[in-house]
Formats: structure tokens, sequence, C-alpha cells
């Protein structure tokens, strides 16, 4: 049985009021792979995940992921990308296969998340970092991915 994601109602509200503003630009569903396949690189990691339709009854998320895939829309913002790509990287099962699920929006999720929001967004970790004072979310600026081999 999963554990309870305590910090995800938080983590939306605070993405919603402060990072979604900072970053209009969209990636299309055709140019999404090579988006995920060359931040992945530069992380020094192998095995991105693949970039694949969102099921078509979803109609409510913009993406998802999983350890192998992230799940998009056909367009999709590209702080979006990077939150899915932050829950590839913290996959408690590091099996490129389905299922493998990411250990939701920890304080390790979130370290990674915001240190790549400054990496690829421009988004500053001093910025990030003064806006989730006070909020209760947990963030682990030491953290690193948890799969580095498929």
């Amino acid at each position: 049985m999963r554990k309870r994601d305590e910090q995800v109602s938080k983590v939306y509200a605070w993405e919603d009021t402060f990072v979604y503003p900072l970053n209009k630009w969209s990636i299309a569903y055709k140019d999404a792979q090579t988006f995920v396949d060359l931040l992945w690189a530069q992380e020094g990691l192998m095995y991105p995940p693949a970039i694949v339709p969102m099921p078509k009854q979803n109609r409510t998320a913009e993406a998802k992921a999983d350890r192998g895939r992230i799940f998009i829309q056909e367009k999709v913002r590209a702080i979006t990308l990077i939150h899915e790509l932050a829950h590839s990287m913290t996959a408690t099962e590091c099996s490129y296969d389905i299922g493998s699920h990411s250990d939701r929006h920890n304080a390790d999720f979130m370290g990674i998340y915001l240190k790549l929001l400054e990496k690829y967004l421009n988004i500053s970790l001093l910025y990030t970092q003064a806006k989730l004072q006070g909020t209760g979310i947990k963030y682990n600026l030491a953290a690193t991915p948890y799969c580095t081999r498929p």
C-alpha cells in the first residue's frame, strides 16, 4: 500500500500562486521528447522517460509520470513537464517498466524540482525558497535522482 502524499495540495497551491505565473512557455507534444532527452542527458542520466499521449479519458490532468513514461496532452507547460521529470527522477522503483511510481511530492522530489526550475527555466532558487517559507512544504536540496540506470 502506498503511503499518503501529504504535501500534494500544498505543492499545487504554491505552484499556482508563485511558479506558474513566472513562465508561460509551452511545449508541443511533438517536441516534448527532445526536451526530455536533452534535460535528462544534461543531468548526466541515461534512459530518459518516454513521452506518451495522455489517455483520452483523462481530461483534467495536464500530465502525469512514472519512471519510464511521462503522459502529456497535446501541449504542456514547460513548468509542468519539469515537475513530471522530477517525479520520474524520484521514482521509488527503478524499473523502466510500467508502474514504477514516483515518491510523490516529498522533500526529495521538491529539492530536485526546485533545482530543475532554476537550471532550466531561470526561476531563482532564492525566490522559490522564499516563497516556500511558511507553507509547511518540505524540500531537500541535497536530493539526487533515485534511479540512475534502467
